[in-house]
């Protein structure tokens, strides 16, 4: 046999072996016994507000998985344990169609489980393929400068047992609300990405609850800077999860 021939064969091989390999482990990860996906009908106008401040909700309460009014990009940030603005790929309706889901697996696990079982799922419902890659970025670095911060009424740390204001009692121009600084970059990337397309990534070290006051009528990026944080745009490696395939699902 000529050895160009026995190194096509052998690469041949070689792939076969890492596609059975990956089909193998997208087969051996845990999945519900039971579960219900349903499209959730949207009123004129509420698609362009949907993807940016009204993710839906998610609730663990093993065995029983539930979200309620949920696009397929923030289930895969459950399902995946990325942020919103690293899922990339896909049509327009991965943004702005939202789902009602119930799961129930056969026993009482971790929230862990629960989310790799909702990776099943939606490779099953939804026919997901995704695959990761890493490219350079423009980001918002948000850090605390040698300065410190600001603390005053609309930026100051909280205590655990403190109670959390519930947002639909407040005025509608405010966003009042306690955030760790995750939580909080990731509101202001979906303000962010609505108008620069531009995600802001914590990168101060905090980690206590905080207290913050937003007008929705006002620059948050600003606001925030207001408060002693930092925000400085910086080119960086970021990891993307990109949208390979994907079908609207198939329901129950």
């Amino acid at each position: 046999m000529a050895s160009s021939t026995r190194k096509l064969l052998t690469v041949l091989a070689v792939g076969l072996f890492v596609a059975v390999q990956a089909a193998a482990a997208q087969d051996n990860l845990p999945s519900f016994s039971a579960a219900s996906v349903k499209p959730v009908p949207l009123p004129p106008g509420a698609r362009k507000r949907g993807p940016v401040l009204t993710p839906g909700t998610a609730t663990y309460a093993p065995p029983r998985f539930t979200a309620n009014n949920m696009p397929l990009n923030f289930l895969m940030v459950l399902a995946y344990g990325v942020e919103v603005f690293q899922v990339t790929g896909g049509p327009d309706w991965v943004a702005t169609e939202r789902f009602d889901i119930e799961a129930t697996a056969e026993r009482t696990t971790t929230k862990e489980q629960m989310n790799l079982m909702l990776r099943s799922l939606l490779a099953d419902r939804f026919h997901l393929k995704v695959r990761r890659e890493s490219r350079e970025s423009t980001v918002y670095w948000m850090f605390v400068p040698p300065r410190g911060l600001k603390f005053g009424p609309g930026f100051h740390p909280v205590t655990a047992d403190e109670p959390k204001p519930q947002d639909e009692s407040l005025p509608i121009e405010v966003i009042h609300n306690q955030f760790d600084m995750k939580a909080l970059a990731q509101l202001l990337t979906y303000s962010s990405m609505e108008f620069e397309g531009i995600p802001v990534i914590d990168h101060t070290g905090l980690t206590g609850t905080y207290d913050v006051t937003l007008h929705k009528n006002a620059d948050w990026l600003a606001s925030v800077q207001s408060f002693g944080l930092k925000l400085e745009k910086k080119k960086v490696a970021v990891e993307y999860l990109a949208v390979e395939h994907v079908e609207r699902p198939s329901l129950n």
